[in-house]
């Protein structure tokens, strides 16, 4: 049995951040965590895109929301842009979604007709 540990990670982490940024709240140090989503690493090639054929890796590519994967340049990018601007202070505490959509609803890239781009 394939066991799926992503989303009691994710919620560990959510809960992780808000603890710390509980705790710095009154400090000069901000807390902001970032989710990025599918992101082409060699680990999510290894894990995720490894066992597909061609074809299926085209279709799930095709199928993101956006019709790619994240790159890791553009989880960088958003991490610089909170921790450098002004403006970033004001996430203190937040979980910026940085998945191009998916993660609004995690079954989005395989509904049909659900608002993403269908492979």
């Amino acid at each position: 049995m394939r066991v799926n540990a992503l989303g009691p990670l994710w919620a560990a982490l959510t809960y992780l951040s808000k603890h710390l940024a509980a705790a710095h709240a009154h400090t000069g140090v901000d807390v902001v965590c970032v989710a990025p989503g599918a992101t082409e690493t060699a680990m999510f090639a290894a894990s995720t895109l490894g066992p597909m054929g061609a074809a299926a890796r085209a279709a799930f590519v095709g199928g993101m929301p956006k019709g790619r994967l994240i790159q890791p340049r553009d989880v960088a990018d958003a991490v610089v842009w909170v921790a450098t601007t002004p403006a970033g202070r004001l996430f203190h505490g937040a979980v910026l979604d940085a998945s191009m959509g998916l993660g609004v609803r995690p079954g989005l890239q395989t509904e049909a007709g659900g608002g993403g781009r269908q492979p």
